[in-house]
């Protein structure tokens, strides 16, 4: 099938890298007799030739593929879905040793100031890093940090080399200061991303902090902002 755009070599390159090399189907080591197949050669336009719709693959499964007979089938066909998913095991399988533990930090401080740390764990790569803060006070999302400098809007990459941790600070807005706190849910979630050094995104699962009104400090709540508002004080009022 002719298709309108084949892959530039930077995607070649980056999805090769990713895979080390290995059929992302069934998974052998090619060297040099692998390919770049589209996983939906149906795709018109630039989406054609993106990224997320290429996969390295042996010669025997790039064949398979595209041999499956709708009107007569046998077995079970690869669908698109299953592609994309067994191709990320593969590239997180060889690329996820050149990602650090990153343990977030969220530490008590004169509201409307609070203290942010990303603190990388152990010996590993110079990596990149993104976030995103965002504040929800009683449910409502207040969205993301704002400042002079987005660093916690997920507008700026931060480089974490060895032995280097980060510590910042940050203003909420002003309407989670005017407040006395009395009944008030105030969360921060935290979402972060790590570009290893082949320019692959890992995506860490969201965290969540919550104000403790009482004792002035933070604790984690190891889940996502949506997954634990049914449960605050503010979401029972309303219900």
């Amino acid at each position: 099938m002719a298709r309108e755009k084949e892959f530039n070599e930077e995607v070649k390159r980056k999805v090769l890298l990713w895979s080390d090399r290995h059929c992302c189907v069934c998974g052998k080591v090619c060297g040099l007799d692998i390919e770049v197949a589209h996983i939906d050669p149906k795709l018109k336009g630039p989406k054609s030739s993106e990224i997320e719709n290429a996969i390295p693959v042996c010669y025997h499964c790039h064949a398979d593929l595209g041999r499956y007979y709708d009107g007569h089938p046998r077995g079970t066909k690869y669908k698109d879905e299953e592609i994309k998913m067994r191709r990320d095991q593969v590239y997180e399988r060889y690329t996820r040793r050149l990602v650090p533990a990153l343990v977030l930090k969220v530490l008590s401080a004169e509201l409307p100031k609070v203290i942010f740390g990303v603190l990388p764990v152990g010996r590993f790569i110079p990596v990149q890093v993104k976030g995103v803060v965002n504040v929800f006070l009683d449910g409502e999302d207040l969205g993301a940090i704002e400042s002079s400098k987005p660093y916690y809007a997920g507008q700026i990459i931060w480089n974490l080399n060895p032995g280097v941790g980060f510590v910042g600070n940050f203003t909420l807005p002003e309407k989670c200061c005017n407040i006395d706190g009395k009944g008030k849910d105030l969360q921060l979630e935290v979402k972060m991303k790590v570009i290893d050094p082949y320019e692959r995104e890992h995506v860490l699962l969201p965290v969540c902090f919550t104000f403790d009104w009482v004792g002035k400090s933070w604790f984690l709540e190891p889940t996502s902002f949506s997954q634990l508002k049914p449960y605050l004080s503010s979401s029972k009022k309303i219900a």
